[in-house]
């Protein structure tokens, strides 16, 4: 869409306070970007003049500019060498004020970015369309390569968004914002992700507003933007990205081309990746199975996925043609959870999957030897009603062992939208499964007739009669201690797989009570599986 300027604009403070101030000068002073050594793009943009200087050649830091290609102009597909460029029919306007007057002056997309740089003291910018040659394949790789780089070491981001627009008094309107098109893309996920080390500005149509605002984590936003209140917070400097929060935000993004996809993920990555080909000549579905393979080893984050609790979520996921292709360890077909960390640490936020199994990942296999408690899964447990869990009390309010067989029986629930006060909704995950108990005599006993508590749920991607849980692996929550609302205080996550022939499926997650003892299951034994 075109984007209009306004050079007077409206300022949020980190308190969703706004005013008419002047715009600050971003301060580049103390930044190193002189120092001996220091990474300098191939190319950067003068913005006095706009002109494309060498990287070396600046004296000054230089800031990255994030947008999607959409608003730069409509985009067209050229029959000659395929390739998709933006054509700039001058249809964005810059808004200027003089004394009682307002005048309007339709203008090319670099005339925003230069005038956007003027008003916030930026002489140096790094624009994409004009540091890379787009005629150029071999150029365009070698920029897409070390695009990491470009952005964790640019002083700051520079985010252009055009439906970020002032309503009465300057209040940012809301509504337009959680619908903007740079929140479903997924090379402005990886750039907001890449510069996070950074201040971010996001710079809309007559206000701006800095990443560490709390206008971010505003719920009428909803998820699509709230990311960037919880990337920019003081403690997301302290934790390192896992495969499960990239597949979380990733997963509803969208590319113009679909190798993009990828490209932008690694480049989030940049040590796991290094090795990996980002070139556009080879085929999909290879540069997707090696893209999984690298962001697998040494994360086993990437097996915590479930069924999404909300139908809006699971219909907003973006269905990519090699999908289905993929192994099921990679969780293509579920929602990844959030806060895999331990909110204990002294040092911040850590990652805090405990993995007592030894497991290696090569092409579409994963090995993984493990302990595991085996399941058997019933539809409706021979009952005539379905069961729905808000009627069943929690087993953690009784202190007592649960008689099992070698196995423990989950029992269907039925509940239309799952049960919003149980384990799996605070990480969005649908409930599909429990494990049924019932009292007697002092003891309980793991049962589908007539229960009267419950023990634990599962969150599956696909319906079976037996699974196995890697007990081997597994994450200990200790939300509980934050929140009793939603009650998962020492709740032990583990994945769950199931028999498929000569090999094995990863299909969702097990929530179980950290402090729960299951009679006559061998939970010591330890088996390897192989997971496609």
């Amino acid at each position: 869409m075109p984007f209009t300027y306004d050079t007077k604009k409206w300022g949020i403070d980190d308190f969703y306070e706004s005013t008419l101030a002047p715009k600050p000068r971003i301060e580049l002073v103390h930044y190193p970007y002189a120092e001996e050594g220091s990474f300098k793009p191939t190319n950067l943009v003068r913005t006095s003049d706009m002109q494309v200087v060498s990287g070396e050649e600046a004296n000054q830091p230089y800031c990255a500019l994030s947008y999607c290609w959409s608003q730069s102009g409509e985009i067209i597909k050229d029959e000659k060498d395929k390739e998709r460029r933006a054509n700039d029919g001058a249809e964005h306007k810059i808004i200027t004020h003089k004394l009682f007057f307002r005048h309007e002056h339709h203008v090319k997309f670099e005339d925003i970015i230069q005038q956007t740089c003027k008003d916030f003291g930026i002489d140096y910018i790094w624009y994409d369309q004009m540091c890379i040659d787009q005629n150029d394949k071999e150029q365009k790789q070698c920029e897409i390569q070390q695009m990491h780089k470009i952005y964790s070491n640019s002083a700051c981001v520079v985010v252009l968004l055009p439906e970020f627009q002032a309503e009465t008094k300057g209040r940012a309107n809301l509504a337009s914002v959680g619908h903007a098109e740079w929140f479903k893309r997924t090379w402005t996920l990886s750039e907001a992700f890449m510069g996070r080390q950074h201040p971010l500005l996001v710079v809309g149509r007559d206000i701006y507003a800095w990443s560490r605002a709390q206008l971010w984590g505003y719920p009428r936003f909803g998820d699509a933007a709230n990311f960037l209140s919880g990337m920019y917070s003081r403690e997301s400097m302290f934790f390192e990205l896992n495969a499960a929060i990239i597949l979380l935000r990733a997963r509803k993004r969208t590319t113009t081309l679909p190798h993009d996809h990828y490209f932008a993920l690694a480049n989030m990555l940049p040590d796991k990746m290094s090795d990996l080909s980002l070139t556009y000549d080879q085929p999909l579905e290879d540069l997707a199975a090696q893209f999984y393979e690298r962001l697998a080893k040494d994360d086993l984050s990437i097996l915590y996925f479930g069924m999404a609790y909300d139908p809006d979520e699971e219909q907003a996921r973006i269905m990519r043609t090699e999908d289905d292709k993929l192994p099921s360890w990679t969780g293509v077909h579920g929602l990844h959870i959030r806060d895999l960390f331990d909110y204990e640490n002294d040092d911040g936020y850590t990652p805090k999957i405990d993995c007592h199994s030894d497991y290696s990942v090569t092409g579409s296999t994963m090995h993984i030897t493990s302990t595991s408690i085996p399941v058997s899964i019933e539809r409706d447990g021979g009952q005539s009603q379905d069961y729905e869990l808000w009627k069943l009390e929690k087993i953690e309010r009784h202190s007592l062992p649960v008689r099992t067989s070698k196995h423990l029986t989950f029992v269907r629930t039925f509940d239309e939208y799952g049960t919003v006060h149980h384990y799996t909704s605070y990480y969005g995950l649908k409930s599909t499964h429990f494990l049924p108990l019932k009292k007697e005599d002092g003891v309980v006993i793991n049962t589908s007739s007539s229960p009267d508590l419950y023990g634990g749920q599962l969150s599956l991607v696909e319906e079976c009669s037996e699974g196995i849980i890697l007990s081997g692996v597994s994450y200990r929550s200790s939300f509980g201690k934050f929140t009793d609302r939603y009650m998962i205080r020492n709740v032990v996550i583990s994945p769950v797989i199931r028999k498929d022939d000569d090999h094995y499926k990863a299909i969702g997650l097990c929530f179980l009570p950290a402090d729960a003892e299951f009679s006559d299951i061998d939970i010591t034994t330890k088996q390897t599986f192989v997971v496609k």
